[in-house]
């Protein structure tokens, strides 16, 4: 606090920003956005005195704003966990040069922890302000520098792309979060597919919709939307020569099992049958574990026996899912006659294949739920 305390040595500082006391030798502090920035910086160690102090000088009315004391501020902040008071700073008092704020942030020497933090926030502001440019500024400097945003603002930055139509930008920074090893989420992939529905891309929607069954996340309520988008285009796709597949099904088939609309899941394979798609093996374990969540193991097992007679294999997927459908409705002598099939047939039970009997065996009691667990 040496440079607060060489101005005013005699005046604790909170005393000095009270309303009732202004004195002139604040004056110069005022005027002078790099003496400002000196003041703040000897003050660091008090994070919330620096951000009051800051605060009471964007109050006065010969305040001469700078990149650099906009910089010195959040970096204080930030460093401290102050993300909120951070955030204030960039939606109320940044309203000078972002792209000379990006360059002296970068330019400085701080922790790759701390850059990234005030860049994330910079970016969250102006996604929620979608300020497109300024977005795609920040974002560009980030990925250059190597100092990635988390995948929150990679959605972010695609929704404020989609929404303003820069699909050609927004697709251009999907693929670079496989080339970065930033992992999808479902709102990236409900973005994207919103995105190419919009341009009329079915093909594109298509080929994602394969890339969202195999990564493994669960689609959402959102994600049914943006796919009956997609399905009440499907005769487009067909009449223009367009591949569809079980990739392009699956996923919504997969949600309405989920959400217990089975009847609507049953339809949607069979307008895949009409269409001359013919359902994989994930179609109908997607249909089994609805039907078994949802205690219509019979059915279940019907669809598991119709699989081997069309030649499709089970694999061990199949079997946990029939062996949850028992146990669940107590039928646990079922469950391991269906154990001793998966081992006839040389699959490997799982982790979840043991739990799932050894939860069946709780249920009834047959077997110590606390020692099994351990």
């Amino acid at each position: 606090m040496q440079e607060f305390q060489e101005l005013c040595p005699h005046i604790p500082i909170t005393i000095a920003l009270s309303r009732r006391w202004v004195s002139d030798s604040f004056q110069d502090v005022i005027s002078d956005p790099e003496l400002l920035a000196r003041v703040l910086d000897s003050i660091r160690e008090k994070p919330r005195i620096a951000l009051q102090f800051f605060r009471w000088v964007e109050t006065q009315p010969d305040i001469r704003r700078s990149e650099s004391v906009s910089c010195t501020i959040l970096e204080i902040l930030v460093e401290n966990g102050l993300l909120r008071s951070a955030y204030w700073v960039v939606d109320n008092v940044v309203s000078v040069d972002v792209h000379k704020v990006v360059d002296i942030l970068i330019g400085r020497r701080m922790s790759s922890r701390v850059l990234v933090k005030i860049l994330d926030v910079l970016l969250l502001v102006y996604t929620k302000r979608s300020i497109v440019e300024q977005c795609v500024f920040v974002f560009d400097n980030m990925v250059r520098n190597g100092l990635l945003p988390d995948v929150k603002n990679w959605n972010r930055v695609l929704r404020v792309l989609r929404d303003n139509n820069f699909v050609v930008k927004a697709r251009e920074i999907f693929r670079m979060m496989g080339e970065y090893g930033i992992k999808p989420t479902i709102v990236t992939y409900n973005t994207m597919l919103d995105s190419y529905c919009k341009e009329g891309d079915l093909q594109e929607a298509s080929v994602l919709l394969s890339d969202l069954e195999r990564s493994g996340c669960t689609p959402n309520d959102v994600t049914r939307n943006v796919l009956i988008k997609v399905f009440s285009k499907m005769g487009e796709m067909q009449r223009a020569g367009l591949k569809v597949s079980a990739f392009t099904y699956n996923p919504l088939i997969c949600l309405y099992c989920y959400k217990g609309l089975l009847d609507e899941a049953s339809s949607i394979g069979e307008e895949m049958v009409a269409g001359g798609v013919a359902p994989t093996l994930s179609t109908h374990n997607a249909l089994m574990y609805g039907l078994c969540k949802w205690e219509r193991v019979s059915d279940a097992r019907e669809r598991f026996s119709d699989m081997l007679r069309k030649n499709i294999t089970p694999d061990i997927v199949s079997f946990n899912t029939l062996l949850y459908g028992y146990c669940r409705l107590g039928n646990i002598g079922q469950a391991f006659l269906l154990f001793d099939d998966l081992k006839h047939r040389n699959l490997i039970p799982t982790v979840v294949t043991y739990n799932t009997l050894l939860d069946g065996l709780c249920r009834l009691g047959d077997i110590d739920c606390s020692a099994a667990q351990r």
